[in-house]
């Protein structure tokens, strides 16, 4: 109970006691101690989070998935990006590119010509195709209304990426990066990211096959829209899923900020349906989660005090 016995020093004297220090084991005796009982809580909590922070992440997987994101591909997927340009079965109206230019992108500024000017140290100084032939059919195009993964990120001659480009790169090797490739744009989503892109025009090819570069624009991502920026085709591999390899050349991954734009090219894999959380992601969540708990069981213990 509360009973509380004292002897004073008198009385060892007059008993002829000398005191003696009590030992570990009586002082653990005298003791209450709760660590214990907090120690069973936490453990019991160290336990549930990581299963609840599964859960989590599930739920949170499922209400990003976007309405193109599926196994085999949703009906009318295209047209739930595009409804303008897209029927339920896929089929595009190019009304609207006849003269070569993807009026999502903005109205057309001056004429090809002028716009092709700004864009020659990307191309070498190609021309714009001033018709549909080129969104018609195109290096892409195999890669149309199927779904995608960034798999890598690097300079095109293996240098040092810019800054912009790192942040890009970092990104894709935590979460996954899915597109969806359509004749005149794409989507993507990451985590709980949506970007568009229109593909504004093609460039000739002065060898008369298929255009290899293009005009690319974002125009949806949390930075906003950016300006119209150059994409180059490089491979396409199709063994039973496709596998192809682009460069994006712009101003903005350059950080020399000399006028020259700079290079940084994507790897993309074809996937069936959407992965939008990636296991490097999830296993890094879990652990993290792992080792606050583990802290803070750690901490109270060593923070608890025993009662007499």
């Amino acid at each position: 109970g509360n009973l509380r016995i004292q002897i004073m020093p008198e009385s060892w004297e007059a008993h002829g006691e000398v005191p003696v220090a009590p030992t570990a084991a009586q002082k653990i005796a005298r003791c209450k101690c709760s660590c214990p009982c907090v120690c069973c809580h936490l453990c019991g909590v160290f336990i549930v989070l990581p299963w609840l922070c599964l859960i989590m992440v599930s739920i949170m997987a499922r209400s990003s998935h976007p309405s193109w994101c599926g196994d085999p591909l949703p009906a009318g997927a295209a047209k739930s990006q595009r409804h303008e340009v897209y029927a339920d079965d896929g089929t595009v109206d190019w009304t609207s590119f006849v003269n070569g230019w993807n009026p999502a992108c903005g109205a057309l500024d001056g004429n090809l010509t002028a716009i092709a000017a700004k864009y020659a140290k990307a191309t070498g100084g190609l021309q714009l195709l001033a018709n549909d032939s080129g969104f018609k059919n195109n290096p892409w195009t195999p890669l149309s209304f199927k779904q995608f993964a960034v798999t890598e990120v690097k300079h095109p001659a293996d240098e040092a990426l810019p800054s912009r480009a790192r942040t890009i790169q970092t990104t894709a090797s935590a979460a996954v990066v899915n597109l969806f490739f359509m004749p005149t744009g794409t989507a993507e989503q990451m985590l709980f990211l949506e970007l568009q892109y229109e593909i504004c025009a093609y460039f000739e090819n002065p060898l008369g096959g298929l255009p290899q570069f293009r005009l690319y624009k974002t125009t949806k991502s949390p930075l906003g829209e950016t300006d119209p920026f150059v994409q180059e085709f490089v491979s396409r591999e199709d063994n039973g899923l496709i596998k192809a390899t682009y460069v994006a050349i712009a101003d903005m991954y350059n950080d020399d900020n000399d006028g020259t734009p700079g290079k940084v090219q994507f790897s993309v894999v074809e996937i069936k349906g959407c992965q939008i959380w990636s296991g490097t992601l999830v296993f890094l969540i879990v652990l993290l989660t792992l080792l606050l708990v583990a802290h803070f069981v750690i901490l109270a213990c060593l923070r608890c005090k025993c009662k007499k």
